[in-house]
């Protein structure tokens, strides 16, 4: 099936002003499909168009249920390939057809959801801190955590907004510095802090009106849940990060085939990451 990717009236918009500008009367959304005149003689509106559909296509809802093909590693090492159908834009990323408004699927890998590490029992997927209580065996990620500290960690992967302070606190006490010297819990840690999450439009937030909310879309933030948090309270995540990196060079042996380097390395990429928000 076709994956729509409509033009809104914002892109109408800029197709109109642009085209004035250009004294190119009768400009349409269509030519900025690839292989148009138009995209021929400004390259650079090409680049401009591809960053724009990353960048939504990066920040789409997660959909239960749906299947991972395309990796964020593979986003952003390869180009969108739009053509124009008649009605809007088929867009193939990676050999995949994917799409911005109906996710059924296709969408960006993460392993910040608890339901990728525990797979469903009696059929039903595991969301929940009550579901993680009820698994008997935890994953241990070669080791690198014991059944209660998995346990901790999987709980808070159920809490979309609240698991960035938890998880930065969680890596950060308790010595558990050494268990990311797994590269799955890098990966994890990393995809808990930058992982945006749903998007709304500057301006449109709301206040939920209960507590727990029932409605996910009162969670939606315009720039990111890492950079929503560092503006409402950056205490927890600045001082665990902090701490970390603290702890990384307190591993630092002076040896470079010590087998804490891989700590070190990431710690420091992390505090860097953050520091560049």
């Amino acid at each position: 099936p076709q994956m729509p990717n409509f033009c809104g009236k914002d892109t109408r918009r800029f197709m109109h002003h642009f085209g004035a500008a250009l004294a190119y009367e009768g400009l349409q959304a269509s030519y900025l499909g690839d292989g148009s005149l138009l995209l021929h003689n400004y390259p650079e509106l090409k680049c401009y168009r591809d960053m724009v559909y990353l960048t939504k296509f990066l920040l789409r809802t997660p959909s239960d249920g749906l299947q991972t093909q395309v990796g964020l590693g593979d986003v952003l090492c390869c180009l969108p390939r739009m053509t124009w159908n008649g009605q809007g834009f088929d867009v193939s990323l990676c050999n995949t057809n994917v799409g911005l408004q109906r996710l059924t699927d296709v969408r960006v890998a993460t392993t910040a959801s608890v339901s990728v590490h525990i797979p469903a029992q009696d059929g039903k997927k595991v969301k929940t801190e009550d579901d993680v209580l009820h698994v008997r065996s935890l994953p241990t990620f070669k080791d690198a955590l014991n059944q209660p500290d998995s346990e901790l960690l999987m709980s808070y992967l159920t809490v979309p907004y609240l698991r960035i302070p938890l998880v930065a606190k969680f890596f950060a006490s308790n010595d558990r510095i050494h268990s990311l010297k797994d590269q799955s819990l890098q990966v994890i840690m990393d995809d808990v802090m930058f992982q945006p999450d749903r998007f709304a439009s500057d301006g449109t937030e709301v206040a939920p009106s209960y507590i727990p909310t029932r409605k996910r879309q009162e969670l939606s933030t315009p720039y990111g849940l890492f950079i929503n948090e560092l503006h409402r309270s950056p205490k927890v995540i600045v001082e665990s990060v902090s701490e970390l990196l603290k702890q990384a060079l307190d591993l630092d042996t002076g040896a470079p085939q010590e087998s804490t380097l891989p700590i070190i390395l990431y710690c420091i990429q992390l505090a860097c990451r953050v520091e560049s928000y």
